[in-house]
């Protein structure tokens, strides 16, 4: 007697390796093998993750041996008396060298780390305002 004579297991036996078949495919398909969560594999995101300030740099502060900066700024455009601190980790400095007040300041949104509880963040770029001459 032969084996696929009892017709029905060996089509529930095709059946089954065909969706095993299918089911390794699909996810083959749509692995990226990548820690990003698309399958471009490149990072993407919806909102912007960067906060960007224009003003005066009224006061830099070191924090903790170099661990953080605290940036007193003075928005463009507000009252003189008003003036917003924003907490940097480490002590990047070098990136106001040449300078001149106004600066745009463009830093991460998320905190990065935290430094005593207090949550960091990370200052990615500094530019200077160029004002325009009246004719």
């Amino acid at each position: 007697m032969n084996n696929c004579e009892e017709g029905w297991k060996c089509k529930t036996i095709v059946v089954i390796l065909l969706v095993l078949l299918c089911v390794v495919w699909a996810k083959c398909a749509t692995t990226s093998g990548s820690k990003h969560e698309n399958s471009l594999g490149v990072p993407m995101f919806q909102d912007n993750p960067y906060t960007y300030k224009a003003g005066t740099v009224i006061d830099v502060i070191g924090i903790k041996n170099g661990k953080g900066m605290v940036i007193r700024l003075q928005p463009t455009r507000t009252y003189a008396l008003f003036t917003e601190d924003i907490l940097f980790c480490d002590f990047p400095i070098d990136m106001f060298q040449g300078m001149m007040n106004p600066v745009l300041l463009t830093y991460k949104t998320q905190d990065s780390r935290s430094i005593d509880g207090i949550g960091c963040h990370e200052l990615v770029q500094v530019d200077q305002i160029k004002s325009k001459e009246l004719p």
